[in-house]
């Protein structure tokens, strides 16, 4: 077994632009979907990692329903953060989420 401390010790510099981290970034579209529609069940998050986001970017993030199967209260949603750059939207992630519906949700 290797002994890896010594590498998690040694000392990092952080660049003096700050990336935000994308797990937490892609964590925010569960909450959006929850918020919007309480008592979701999320299933699934797939995502892909397109760009940085810098900590002092303005960022826009989107959800977007793609397919609602009513049987099963499964729903599937495009999931996309944007960023401006040089005054054009640029994708940093995109992905999909699944989850179950609440049984109100379902008309």
């Amino acid at each position: 077994m290797a002994n890896l401390s010594s590498h998690f010790q040694t000392t990092k510099h952080l660049p003096e632009e700050r990336v935000l981290m994308q797990m937490a970034l892609g964590s925010m579209f569960s909450g959006l979907i929850a918020t919007e529609i309480p008592e979701t069940i999320y299933i699934e998050q797939r995502s892909e990692y397109k760009g940085e986001v810098k900590a002092d970017q303005e960022f826009e993030i989107r959800v977007t329903v793609k397919e609602i199967v009513q049987r099963n209260r499964r729903a599937t949603f495009e999931t996309l953060i944007l960023t401006n750059e040089n005054g054009k939207p640029t994708e940093a992630i995109k992905g999909t989420a699944l989850v179950k519906l609440p049984e109100y949700a379902i008309c």
